[in-house]
């Protein structure tokens, strides 16, 4: 098989691979920490925050309450498997989309510099739609769009440490352990929550140190 081949078939796996329901005790625990981690940001958020912020801890909070459900029903059925399908593919894009736009109002950018990254949290479904062949392909190009967003961010403002960690943290949960996961054969929904669980934990420390 060719490395173009073993490309494609990554490309694949890694958008339809999804839990069976019922049979993946670490995958329900992977769940339940990212329910806990999202739950104790809104908590730790709620009272300080916007909107945007609020959605993107939601968000995760219900793709982790969705994916738990999904797991552990003995037969979750097609309509709970469609949407987790979905929120998976949202998951890795969306959050860090509103986070961006939070940044970047916090920061002093202009709002539509800021709402400008709200655009780019819909281009998955929108690629699914369109272009299905090529969803992973924009996934990729959003989240890509999205970190040179922050490091730039990051040289204007210099923003601090915990905005590089969430830098480093994301393009490494993408990209590097992405690759892993297929080498290895590490289901690729496990690596994806435990790394959305150390995200949310990064981006709640962001928040802080740009609210100071």
């Amino acid at each position: 098989m060719t490395r173009a081949q073993n490309s494609n078939n990554g490309r694949l796996r890694s958008m339809e691979e999804l839990p069976t329901g019922g049979s993946q005790p670490s995958l329900c625990v992977a769940y339940l920490i990212l329910t806990g981690t999202s739950g104790w940001a809104i908590k730790q958020t709620s009272s300080s925050s916007s909107y945007v912020t609020l959605g993107a801890f939601s968000f995760l909070l219900g793709h982790s309450l969705v994916g738990f459900l999904h797991t552990t029903h003995p037969d979750p059925g097609n309509i709970l498997k469609q949407i987790l399908k979905q929120t998976t593919l949202l998951a890795e894009v969306a959050p860090l989309a509103l986070l961006n736009a939070e940044f970047y109002l916090l920061t002093g950018f202009a709002n539509e510099y800021a709402y400008a990254h709200l655009v780019t949290a819909l281009l998955p479904l929108a690629a699914q739609v369109l272009i299905e062949e090529h969803t992973q392909s924009v996934v990729d190009l959003a989240i890509l769009g999205n970190l040179g967003s922050m490091v730039y961010m990051q040289v204007v403002k210099e923003t601090g440490v915990w905005t590089g960690g969430l830098i480093a943290l994301t393009a490494l949960n993408h990209f590097v352990f992405k690759q892993l996961s297929y080498r290895y054969e590490v289901p690729r929904a496990e690596i994806v929550t435990i790394g959305l669980s150390f995200f949310t934990v990064f981006a709640l420390n962001c928040l802080k140190d740009l609210k100071a």
